[in-house]
């Protein structure tokens, strides 16, 4: 079962759907935004993640369909805010938050999020998450398939470079080194497999706002998409 954060919530809140590629930000944005806000910050990636890394710790194959649609309906996923805002998942009370981020692993979530199984076995978990609004969800399909009833969706994109850069920066930080090509080769498949999956292709929604932040900085962004909410919650 995944579990939300603990927080008390408030009738009328609102659901904000950040969909987008891999690597485009939605993560740093979604955090951001849910801190200015008040509200909770859950990221389905990082789901699909917890189903990959869990299934090669009891050495399922990211091919295996029915294993992995079992395992991922026996979840025991959580996510608790710290004390410095920021996010950690549990797996099986266990930390995992750190253990996930490697690209190894960014591409068995994209694996296993294609199998119908998978999918359906976290739908209603994903949507029990953020039913009672409060809430900003980034993932590939919140606002077309999870929360297509959202009053605020976002569609962060950029350039398939600028996206490797962050996520080469980001891995540096973490203390993993991994070469710069070899990220924009994955995310160029990433975002092929993505795009041109039967089930719950990655797409923009009609009513989403989109925004490419190739040359913009994360600041102007994040003042971007408040003005946009600020405006629904006025």
């Amino acid at each position: 079962m995944v579990k939300s954060c603990e927080r008390s919530r408030r009738k009328n809140e609102l659901i904000i759907a950040v969909d987008g590629p891999a690597s485009g930000g939605k993560s740093s944005l979604g955090k951001l935004i849910a801190k200015a806000i008040n509200y909770t910050y859950i990221s389905t990636g990082t789901i699909y993640r917890a189903v990959a890394w869990k299934a090669r710790q009891e050495k399922i194959s990211w091919d295996d369909q029915e294993s992995l649609a079992q395992l991922s309906s026996a979840l025991e996923l959580q996510f608790r805010t710290m004390d410095d805002n920021t996010v950690r998942a549990y797996l099986d009370r266990e930390d995992i938050t750190d253990k996930i981020k490697d690209e190894e692993i960014g591409k068995g979530a994209s694996a296993v999020s294609a199998f119908a199984g998978v999918r359906k076995a976290l739908l209603e978990l994903q949507r029990n998450l953020g039913k009672d609004g409060g809430v900003v969800m980034d993932g590939r399909d919140i606002g077309t398939v999870i929360f297509p009833e959202a009053e605020v969706k976002f569609y962060l994109d950029a350039t398939v470079e600028a996206r490797a850069y962050r996520r080469h920066k980001e891995l540096k930080e973490a203390g993993l080194e991994v070469d710069l090509k070899t990220i924009e080769q994955s995310l160029r498949k990433r975002d092929m497999d993505d795009s041109n999956r039967d089930l719950a292709p990655l797409s923009l929604a009609p009513d989403a706002i989109y925004i490419d932040t190739t040359q913009l900085s994360i600041e102007k962004v994040k003042e971007i998409m408040l003005k946009e909410i600020k405006g629904r919650l006025s």
